[in-house]
């Protein structure tokens, strides 16, 4: 997952998860895979919980998507960093400023930004502690076609419903998780395909996530 997602440099088999986890929450103080009964197997989804340096993260593996829900506690700070997966990203709870080369968003409910490879952004945290959701390709695959090809922030009330509906299957323990949540990671990409992006806001966006 890269900065507020966790360096891209998750496992990329099921069972090296406790030793490639991302370099910003390091290792993991501890870990809790989903229990994996026959029909996790055959779906070949996976899912491990840590926690690190302010950060609490859930990640799963589901049909060709990477999911990681994460929450970041109050005024956390991720230093400009690459991105080298792209991603999709939806806020939970709170806000996060989100600073590009050219261009500054602040991410809050309702909304949803796409970030392509190359982009690279540092993220400040809002004062309340925030939670956000990330989408991207599982391994080398590619889920989202030309979605992830340019920057794009949309409001999309939809979005904040999806994420919680997804995050509440990530932490189910039911044989049919794994499908409920592959199939809700396919409405937030269409929601984002869908949606009028928005103008990026050049003057207030760290107040803004600060609020």
């Amino acid at each position: 997952m890269e900065g507020m997602y966790l360096h891209p440099r998750w496992c990329q088999r099921p069972s090296q998860i406790a030793i490639d986890l991302c370099e910003v929450l390091g290792q993991a103080h501890w870990l809790t895979p989903a229990r994996r009964d026959s029909s996790h197997l055959t779906m070949n989804a996976t899912r491990v919980d840590l926690v690190r340096d302010g950060a609490r993260a859930t990640k799963a593996e589901v049909g060709p998507f990477e999911l990681q829900l994460l929450t970041f506690a109050p005024n956390h700070r991720i230093a400009p960093f690459d991105v080298e997966r792209g991603y999709l990203v939806v806020v939970l709870e709170g806000a996060v400023a989100k600073s590009f080369r050219r261009v500054r968003w602040s991410l809050a409910r309702d909304s949803l930004a796409t970030i392509p490879v190359d982009g690279v952004h540092a993220s400040d945290f809002a004062r309340v502690p925030t939670t956000v959701l990330a989408v991207r390709s599982r391994g080398e695959g590619d889920a989202f076609g030309v979605l992830l090809h340019r920057l794009l922030h949309v409001r999309a009330a939809a979005s904040t419903a999806l994420g919680w509906r997804l995050a509440a299957e990530l932490r189910a323990r039911d044989e049919c998780w794994p499908l409920a949540a592959e199939g809700l990671a396919l409405q937030l990409l269409s929601t984002a395909g869908r949606s009028t992006p928005t103008s990026p806001r050049r003057g207030s966006w760290l107040r803004d996530a600060r609020e």
